[in-house]
């Protein structure tokens, strides 16, 4: 037992010390070409110019959930009990129609603080929510940041191709 932890701790600290770099993907929606929200960052920020003007706007993990589940689904209307299920039960966590609209409400009040007039999140009475289809949004993937780049020993970071 004691020499395969030890061969297992060999392989680990191999790997640690290795220059190998596994990038992340990561999906951004932009939306009328001045939004960009990032869920794997649950953020939402505002591009002026192609600069960004206020740093990103934070969103909780539920509001980020609800967003993305919505642009997923998009241009289709998504029922409550449905969106209920996969942003928060499916997490473990009790969904409820307040929180549905609690979520909602703060998703609105950020696209409106970035100045976004056009209302992205519809609500259809008595049968769920949908992004505005008269919307232009678009999808990218962007490799991770530069800034999350491991440092090699020498202090140059690993940009992953040796």
């Amino acid at each position: 037992m004691h020499i395969i932890y030890g061969h297992i701790n060999a392989i680990i600290e191999r790997l640690l010390l290795s220059n190998l770099r596994v990038y992340a993907m990561m999906l951004r929606y932009c939306f009328d070409n001045y939004i960009k929200f990032t869920p794997s960052a649950s953020s939402l920020e505002y591009y002026q110019d192609e600069l960004n003007v206020n740093g990103p706007f934070l969103l909780p993990v539920p509001a980020s959930r609800l967003l993305e589940k919505l642009l997923e689904q998009r241009p289709n209307l998504i029922s409550k009990e449905e969106l209920l299920l996969s942003v928060w039960e499916c997490y473990g966590m009790k969904g409820s129609m307040h929180n549905l609209a609690h979520y909602t409400m703060i998703l609105r009040k950020a696209f409106d603080s970035m100045g976004l007039d056009e209302r992205v999140i519809v609500t259809v009475h008595g049968k769920g929510l949908m992004i505005n289809p008269l919307l232009e949004i678009t999808l990218s993937e962007d490799k991770e940041p530069e800034d999350n780049l491991a440092v090699n020993d020498d202090g140059s970071k690993n940009h992953g191709f040796d």
